[in-house]
């Protein structure tokens, strides 16, 4: 199969997807009743965005050893167990890729758009785009739109690799520049998104409900208390996960790029570093609209969405997202258009390159016969996979059905949100077992001092992503707090130097 893909084009597919998975995690998590408030925001990022980085090590590692599509079920597969590779992999794919990231992102696309247009006609006055916000904001409006979204992502794949790349172009950098450029304008001028001065939402209202215990129980509420330290630096680093989830997207595409040593190295790192820096810039927002606003808004809208309602003068209530500061301080109709359609944009990239990872990993179940090989069958003269292609479809459509139901009933959408991290922590798991693994066999067949060390990289950053998958897993499961974190990376250092210090010595012999 020809190496079509190159360096930013791996660097594009993860940025876009991994700022819009970020703004996927404040659309569906109840932001206030974790308490995340508590910690200094942009320390958190970074804790985050450093605790994912043995994972980006590993997916830049898994793209430059593996040559076959679908590089982590390959690698599974060849390390530990086929069946293993295929219930991980599977699960996974099913559990955010075909059902829950691909058709639950459309339908919240769609909101992303929606909301922005309304508030450009409520600031300008313009009935005609308030109206058009309301009609788009439905649930038939979104029903319709996120079907022809799904449509079209399914014709851009039957477009072969010239037309997935086209896309990813204008679908990244377009989006990007519109955020990068508000973000610099806003840091010049703090005073733009300050929610304090904000008359559209009493947000003091709120906030006296929200954490006065006597007013909060009289709503049925638990009063909301600010967490400790700790806690709401976990929890930070957890959901910056999402952030950077768009990463390992580009692993599942080994076989298909370019000088593969190259192009993981820089365009993954690209990627990673892109990502810290959006996040700090957004982290820079959210401190100055105010962190406990933003918690206690997303608590009601969450928990009581009628109470909610009555502090806000319009009749459309924003969902709790990375753009709800500008959306509700900046009075520019054309600037919050500009960021709704960059949001809007955002998922539909994240939908596209989760299609591509979805593709890929049929492709690969059926040709090791999990599944009948007629359905992964790759054209190589068009550049498509015409039967995975169908099978994403329809799975996007059950994704759909379920953004739709989730949107009515918002429990659905955190247990969603619980579904996708167990599976994505335990195909992680698996993922960096296999690479330590495969780095223990590589380095007993390697004589050179070079070969050593960069087996060395392989072996340790292997464990350590197996054990933040399991820190992940055992979090979605069954609760984690920091000191667990902290302990089960600390066992994991230990046991990658005992392990590390046994194999050199084997080598040496």
């Amino acid at each position: 199969m020809a190496r079509v893909f190159k360096w930013y084009d791996l660097a594009l597919w993860g940025i876009a997807n991994s700022i819009a998975s970020g703004l996927l995690i404040y659309s569906v998590q109840d932001i206030g009743r974790q308490g995340v408030y508590g910690a200094d925001v942009a320390i958190s990022y970074v804790v985050g965005g450093l605790a994912f980085l043995p994972i980006v090590l590993t997916m830049i590692q898994v793209g430059m050893y593996v040559r076959d599509i679908g590089g982590p079920y390959v690698l599974i597969s060849k390390t530990i167990s086929p069946y293993m590779a295929f219930l991980s992999t599977a699960f996974y794919m099913f559990a955010s890729g075909a059902l829950l990231t691909i058709g639950f992102l459309t339908s919240l696309s769609i909101e992303f758009l929606s909301t922005p247009i309304y508030l450009a006609g409520y600031y300008s006055g313009n009935g005609f785009l308030t109206g058009l916000g309301l009609v788009l904001n439905s649930t038939v409006s979104m029903m319709v739109f996120s079907v022809i979204m799904v449509a079209s992502i399914w014709m851009i794949n039957t477009g072969g690799y010239g037309a997935v790349r086209k896309a990813l172009y204008f679908t990244t950098l377009l989006p990007l520049t519109v955020l990068f450029t508000l973000y610099g304008f806003t840091i010049l001028s703090f005073s733009t998104i300050s929610l304090a001065e904000n008359d559209i939402v009493g947000f003091h209202s709120i906030a006296g409900i929200v954490f006065n215990g006597e007013e909060a129980a009289q709503h049925f509420l638990q009063p909301l208390l600010t967490a400790d330290i700790r806690s709401a630096t976990l929890n930070y680093a957890l959901i910056v996960f999402w952030s950077y989830l768009g990463l390992e997207i580009p692993a599942f595409l080994s076989g298909e790029v370019k000088e593969p040593e190259k192009a993981y190295v820089i365009g993954g790192f690209t990627a990673y570093f892109t990502v810290i820096l959006t996040y700090l810039f957004s982290s820079s927002v959210v401190k100055a609209a105010g962190v406990e606003s933003l918690a206690a808004y997303s608590y009601l809208y969450f928990n009581n969405p009628d109470l909610l309602q009555r502090f806000i003068t319009l009749e459309m209530i924003p969902q709790p997202s990375l753009f709800l500061p500008f959306y509700l301080t900046l009075r520019n109709p054309l600037l919050i258009t500009l960021l709704g359609f960059a949001g809007f944009l955002f998922f539909f990239n994240t939908a596209l390159t989760s299609w591509a990872s979805s593709l890929r990993a049929i492709h690969a179940l059926s040709r090791d016969g999990f599944i009948p090989s007629y359905l992964g069958e790759f054209d190589a003269e068009k550049g498509v996979y015409p039967g995975a292609n169908n099978i994403v479809f329809a799975g996007s459509l059950i994704g759909l059905a379920l953004g739709l139901i989730s949107r009515e009933f918002k429990t659905i959408r955190l247990a969603l949100l619980r579904v996708f991290n167990f599976s994505y922590g335990v195909m992680i798991t698996l993922l960096g077992f296999s690479l330590a693994l495969y780095g223990i066999v590589s380095i007993a067949e390697t004589a050179s001092k070079y070969g050593r060390y960069k087996v060395t990289l392989t072996v340790i950053s292997g464990l350590l992503c197996s054990l933040i998958g399991l820190v992940i897993t055992v979090s979605t499961g069954v609760g984690a707090t920091l000191y667990d974190f902290i302990g089960i990376v600390i066992a994991g250092l230990l046991i990658s130097t005992l392990l590390l210090i046994s194999v050199l010595h084997a080598s040496r012999r």
